[in-house]
């Protein structure tokens, strides 16, 4: 039971009020419900008491649909009446944890981009697309049909996709990204988003096994059961992990080989297993970095895919939360199973050198699976970095813009008869709360008295945008100045949005953030580069190498920087950490997609989960 915290009621209370007055304002309709049975299962079904409509799109919270989604999506439902789904591909506007504390490249292929760019494609060709809860399509009839969205298992849309498909309907995958979200933002809550997808996935193994479903083509049976065993992983890679231990420790030999077969059987199998893996998926994922990315998830999920096999129907929902915010670098809450994995193998080590050193005869077998352990290891300290938190500021935002438009000063004047004329601007990032623009070193050469730092906060602006495809959003935006800061490139200046011009901000947001998903498609299909072999097993060996000190220093430097958060929060009624989104200078994306839904017109239903 949660402890009862009025400070954080009254927050929810002021939320919920001031969430309900911008539905009335934007005219979307706004639903809750006094008992949250089955979760967002529960609360779609809700919804669909209440619409009529023969299309439903089901969006996330967090994803902000781009303006041409529709139009790219109906056409396909018109086209083929059995058709139940349409799924597009999630994208997101930041990096999640585990790639942004391991430090990985922006260049390098997010994680999530296997599953929607290689492994759903495979599952389309076989007919076996599933939904996966956001960004996608579905026809009312079909859902009708099943009795809405299940909540038997807590992956309501795969299960629902099951049970739609085995009555002989048809899904389709469109691989192209138009909604833009955001993935967890700490650590603690990515395993926890990854727990309830695992649990979710074994839930319908158990339960409602495709293998033995009834109306399934035997290609789909092979689908379904490859995206639920997939999550059987954490076993399998904890008893690879441990395995050498069994020797090391106790002296346990599960198979007995020597170095002149290693080298001749087992050595080769590795590296053109790795071989395969890069040719067919080097463009979206970095050799070994799959690795690191399940070690960092296995101890964590090895306990929910146990207890899941036990008692399949015990699994609860839980949110993930999506509106934390970094502003420093901190060790996770839950960093403990992922540290004692990387110390027991590390006492492998040790114990493989005593090994070595105290029993001459064994020394070949010592050295076998003390390297199986050096390598296991190695791996693990890399994953470890996972639970060493840091902010994150893209130098290439995924939400970046390029926008033409005309500043215009009010009330400004460089001398009695000169007044300060409209410049030349460009957009680089913009939220419904702020504005961030970009002024060229002539500008600032010209008028440098007004462009300067400090002089300039809180003077009164208009922003006038140049759209010629979208006259109607060119209107003047009444701004104020926050701040102004100037390098070798330009001039930046922070503008604020007032209250009042919110609504206006909001469809210009919608626009320039969300108006092109061929954005998106750049950051998911272009500015991704690929590894060879060699050069990803070097970058992943360098990496876990550099990894065992910074480790060790993050650990013994914890205590004083705790100490220093104890007392800086002591020093002030709120953590220094926790900022609004929308009130941050770094230019990301509008935490209130709400506000951008409507504004391009894809949203006309909200559902609140209680």
């Amino acid at each position: 039971m949660q402890p009862h915290r009025p400070r954080d009621a009254a927050r929810s209370r002021e939320r919920r009020a001031s969430l309900q007055a911008l539905c009335k304002e934007l005219d979307v309709v706004y639903t809750t419900r006094a008992r949250n049975e089955h979760a967002k299962a529960g609360n779609l079904n809700a919804a669909l008491q209440h619409l009529e409509g023969e299309l439903v799109l089901v969006l996330d919270a967090d994803h902000v649909p781009s303006r041409d989604f529709l139009a790219r999506t109906v056409g396909y439902m018109v086209e083929n009446p059995r058709l139940f789904l349409v799924q597009t591909p999630h994208f997101f506007t930041n990096r999640d944890p585990i790639e942004r504390n391991l430090e990985l490249p922006e260049t390098s292929p997010s994680e999530n981009e296997m599953f929607y760019a290689q492994i759903h494609r495979g599952l389309d060709r076989f007919g076996g697309a599933f939904f996966c809860g956001s960004a996608a399509l579905l026809r009312r009839q079909a859902l009708d049909e099943v009795g809405g969205i299940a909540g038997e298992t807590i992956t309501e849309d795969a299960e629902t996709a099951l049970d739609i498909h085995s009555r002989g309907w048809e899904s389709l995958y469109l691989d192209h990204a138009m909604v833009a979200g955001l993935q967890p933002e700490t650590f603690a809550s990515f395993i926890q988003q990854r727990g309830r997808w695992a649990t979710g996935m074994i839930q319908m193994l158990m339960l409602k096994n495709p293998i033995f479903r009834s109306g399934l083509s035997l290609k789909q049976r092979l689908c379904y059961l490859n995206s639920m065993s997939f999550w059987l992983f954490p076993a399998i890679r904890m008893v690879f992990l441990l395995m050498p231990l069994l020797y090391l420790f106790f002296g346990l030999e599960i198979y007995v080989v020597t170095t002149q077969e290693v080298l001749a059987y087992i050595v080769p199998y590795l590296l053109i297993g790795f071989m395969v893996q890069n040719a067919l998926f080097g463009s979206f994922r970095w050799p070994q970095i799959s690795e690191v990315y399940e070690i960092a998830q296995t101890p964590y999920l090895l306990k929910a895919v146990v207890h899941t096999v036990l008692r399949p129907r015990d699994a609860s929902f839980k949110v993930t939360a999506k509106d934390e915010t970094l502003d420093h670098s901190f060790l996770s809450p839950v960093y403990a199973p992922l540290a004692v994995l990387a110390a027991l193998l590390l006492a492998g080590l040790v114990a493989g050198a005593f090994r070595w050193a105290a029993f001459p005869g064994d020394r070949a077998v010592v050295e076998i699976v003390g390297a199986w352990n050096l390598y296991n290891f190695l791996l693990v300290a890399y994953a470890l970095r996972a639970v060493f938190e840091r902010p994150d500021r893209l130098e290439r935002p995924r939400c970046g813009i390029s926008s033409a438009a005309l500043l215009r000063w009010c009330g400004v004047a460089l001398s009695d008869d000169e007044q300060v004329p409209e410049v030349s601007a460009e957009i680089v990032a913009i939220t419904p709360r702020r504005v961030s623009l970009h002024l060229g070193n002539d500008t600032r050469s010209r008028y440098g008295r007004v462009f300067r730092e400090g002089a300039s906060t809180g003077l009164q602006v208009e922003l006038a945008p140049i759209l010629p495809r979208n006259p109607e959003l060119e209107a003047p935006l009444p701004l104020k100045v926050r701040t102004v800061r100037s390098d070798v490139d330009g001039t930046l200046i922070e503008l604020d949005v007032a209250p009042a011009q919110m609504i206006a901000a909001s469809r210009l947001t919608a626009h320039l953030v969300y108006g092109d998903s061929l954005r998106w498609h750049f950051f998911r299909k272009v500015y991704p580069q690929g590894s060879t072999l060699i050069a990803g097993l070097a970058y992943v060996a360098g990496k876990s190498l550099v990894s065992v000190p910074k480790s060790a220093i993050g650990f013994v430097t914890e205590p004083a920087r705790r100490r220093r958060e104890a007392t800086e929060e002591a020093m002030h009624s709120e953590p220094a950490f926790v900022a609004p989104v929308l009130d941050r200078p770094d230019p990301r994306p509008a935490r209130a997609p709400l506000e951008a839904a409507a504004a391009v017109g894809a949203a006309d239903y909200l559902v609140i989960e209680e």
